[in-house]
């Protein structure tokens, strides 16, 4: 029995599916694929990640503790936890009510600036609770050296090879 996206399929069906559908056969060792390869190596070799203690900093003390007394206050809860390696750090929130006063220490844009710094946002309901994540990187990627020539070449020679298919 095969299972695809929550639907399933008799063996037969499958087969049927499989002496009508065309299968291209593609080699893994190609000279495209090679140029791929070299051209995704040495775009990635050209930076370094260094950690961004600055953000780190922020995230803990600063912006954590906003949306801690955010989740207090909203009748909710946060957490925050930073990889192992000190690469990403995710913050969660979930509320129940969104209440937000002038009395509060964080303002309507403070909260929206902090949303758009972050690398990835996603909202969800679970249970009775509004569940915000936010994803930040906690380094940046500074450049060390161009490959730009050698990356213009290999796509040049890749787009021959593209060219006699």
């Amino acid at each position: 029995m095969f299972i695809q996206n929550d639907y399933t399929y008799k063996e037969t069906e499958l087969d049927e599916y499989l002496e009508n559908t065309v299968a291209i056969d593609i080699p893994q060792n190609t000279e495209m694929t090679q140029l791929y390869l070299k051209i995704s190596e040495l775009t990635h070799s050209q930076y370094i990640k260094v950690q961004n203690k600055t953000l780190i900093n922020i995230l803990k003390n600063d912006v954590y503790e906003l949306i801690r007394q955010l989740a207090f206050i909203c009748s909710g809860k946060s957490e925050m936890e930073i990889t192992d390696n000190n690469e990403i750090c995710y913050i969660t929130l979930y509320i129940k009510y969104l209440f937000l006063s002038k009395d509060f220490p964080i303002s309507t844009s403070t909260a929206i600036d902090i949303l758009k710094s972050a690398t990835w946002t996603k909202s969800s309901i679970e249970g009775d609770y509004v569940k915000y994540e936010f994803m930040f990187q906690l380094y940046e990627e500074i450049k060390i050296k161009d490959n730009s020539k050698e990356i213009e070449s290999l796509k040049k020679q890749l787009k021959h090879c593209q060219g006699s298919l």
